[in-house]
């Protein structure tokens, strides 16, 4: 009995030492205009690591590493539109990640997806996606991954994302890649901002819907479509059709952000609403 209690006091006491340590293993000098990720493409418990590079003007790189070993290295016109990250996903469910990123050039923006492991040329996909305004010559746009789906039922997934421009205001879109077949589909034009996307299947057709935190700028024109002079409700479904007309809600500096939830067989809208004021 007391070597049980012995060990129960010992499995209590509080640890004395660290479980885990850090340690620096190597210093890199980051550029101020660039993306450094690790994803594992091929699932060999290993991470590569990606590099793009937008210090030179209109001229952007990307850079592959598989172990110190270069997979690829590549050269762009034009500029990275820079976010946190790249983007990852098998398309064709082969087991290796693409990689995915979007640069500008003039007023275009284009999508395009590196497979280091399977293509000759690594790129094997360069697409227009929309026209732009810039903001002191550059897109001042965020970019979010919200899945990779199979809509078309071809077994072939397509890439779903948001771009939300800032003070330039256009594009402000949902969009849907679909690799295969190099097409893309895109939400109507919209001036209300596209924040915090979220993917749920709201109506239960085993599709999910999108919707998103909404922000009363006032950065677009108030006569343009859905001005983003008041915050929006809005939901779309696999297609980019609105589930329902979208509803306004406040008026200038508004936030919205909403949470859809199931309750009882049914889905319902948690809203929460910020007005900001401004105290001189």
């Amino acid at each position: 009995m007391s070597l049980g209690f012995g060990l129960l006091i010992i499995l209590l006491l509080p640890s004395i030492f660290d479980k885990y340590q850090a340690k620096e293993v190597k210093y890199m000098k980051g550029i101020e205009k660039s993306i450094h990720a690790y994803h594992d493409l091929n699932n060999d418990g290993y991470s590569e690591e990606i590099w793009l590079q937008g210090d030179i003007p209109n001229r952007a790189s990307i850079l592959i590493r598989e172990r110190g070993l270069i997979l690829c290295h590549l050269y762009f016109e034009g500029n990275f539109i820079l976010n946190e990250s790249c983007f990852v996903g098998d398309h064709d469910n082969d087991g290796l990640k693409e990689v995915y990123f979007f640069t500008y050039n003039n007023d275009s923006i284009f999508l395009h997806g590196i497979n280091p492991f399977i293509n000759s040329d690594n790129e094997f996909v360069s697409g227009f996606i929309d026209s732009c305004k810039l903001r002191d010559d550059i897109v001042e746009a965020n970019i979010h991954q919200l899945e990779f789906v199979d809509h078309d039922g071809d077994g072939f997934k397509e890439f779903v994302f948001t771009i939300n421009a800032g003070i330039s205001g256009y594009p402000r879109r949902i969009y849907s890649y679909n690799v295969k077949n190099r097409t893309v589909l895109k939400s109507p034009e919209s001036g209300s901002s596209i924040l915090f996307p979220i993917a749920f299947d709201i109506n239960n057709d085993g599709f999910k819907e999108y919707t998103f935190q909404s922000c009363a700028y006032g950065n677009t024109e108030e006569n343009d479509p859905y001005s983003d002079f008041q915050a929006w409700l809005m939901v779309f479904d696999k297609d980019f059709n609105f589930l329902f007309y979208p509803k306004a809600f406040g008026e200038h500096k508004t936030i919205l952000q909403v949470t859809p939830f199931i309750y009882n067989d049914s889905c319902y809208f948690a809203k929460d609403i910020i007005c900001l004021i401004r105290i001189i």
